[in-house]
């Protein structure tokens, strides 16, 4: 579903690709932003935080 500009379960499923295959520790937020292909701003105020979105 496409709400905030991108599509939520798309950008989700980046997110856990690049979480599974460098860990939460081995990514920056600028690593994970371009995987997910989102800016910083649509990133906090749909996942408010890293810790958030990965949980």
């Amino acid at each position: 579903m496409k709400t905030r500009g991108f599509y939520t379960r798309q950008t989700i499923s980046h997110a856990m690709e690049v979480f599974w295959s460098k860990g939460y520790k081995g990514v920056s937020m600028a690593e994970l932003l371009a995987f997910m292909g989102i800016g910083k701003g649509s990133f906090y105020v749909a996942f408010y935080r890293k810790h958030e979105l990965y949980l």
